[in-house]
C-alpha cells in the first residue's frame, strides 16, 4: 500500500488523486477513498423497462407530470421481480428520478422514469456504459456509449421485455 509522505492538506490531496482509483487510506482522517466504477447492466436496464411499464409511460401520450410514481423496491417485492438496489444508480444516468419529500429531500421511496429513460428503453438514447463515483456522487464518465439492447445483453430479449 503507498505510504503518505508530505505534510500538506494539498500534499495529501493530490496523494488521494493519485492512488484513489485502487483505493488508499486518507492520512487525513484514515477513510478509505476509493473511485468506483459502475456498469449500466442487463439487470438495471431490465428493471428500467419494468418500471417503464408500471408508471404508464408506454402509452405515447402520457405527460410527464400524470406518470405514477411508484415505490420501486415494493412494486419489485410484490411482483416478484427480484433484483438488488442497482436499480437506484439509475438515476446517475438520468434515467430515473426520485420524487422528493414536502421539505425537497429525496428518499421518499417513490420513483419515476424520466424522459431520457423512456428515450432510453425506447432505444432512442445513448448512454455512458460506465460513471466512476467516489462518496456516492458521480466523478466521471466513460466515454463509451450504450444502448438499451446492449445494456441488456445476451441475458434479455428487448422485443419480447417490450412486447409484455
Amino acid at each position: 500500500m503507498p505510504e503518505f509522505t508530505g505534510t500538506t492538506i494539498l500534499e495529501a490531496k493530490e496523494f488521494l488523486r493519485q492512488h484513489w482509483k485502487k483505493g488508499v487510506q486518507c492520512p487525513c482522517c484514515t477513510q478509505r477513498v476509493q473511485l468506483y466504477s459502475r456498469k449500466l447492466n442487463s439487470g438495471m436496464a431490465w428493471t428500467l423497462i419494468q418500471i417503464y411499464f408500471e408508471t404508464g409511460r408506454c402509452k405515447a401520450d402520457s405527460a410527464m407530470d400524470s406518470l405514477l410514481w411508484i415505490p420501486v423496491k415494493e412494486f419489485l417485492r410484490a411482483n416478484k421481480l427480484h433484483n438488488g438496489h442497482d436499480w437506484t444508480l439509475l438515476q446517475h444516468w438520468g434515467l430515473l428520478e426520485e420524487r422528493k419529500t414536502d421539505s425537497g429531500l429525496p428518499n421518499s421511496g417513490r420513483w419515476r422514469i424520466t424522459e431520457n429513460g423512456i428515450k432510453f428503453v425506447r432505444n432512442q438514447l445513448t448512454v455512458p456504459k460506465h460513471l466512476s463515483f467516489y462518496n456516492s456522487k458521480v466523478w466521471g464518465k466513460s466515454d463509451e456509449m450504450i444502448n438499451i439492447k446492449q445494456a441488456l445483453g445476451q441475458k434479455f430479449d428487448y422485443n419480447q421485455l417490450l412486447n409484455q
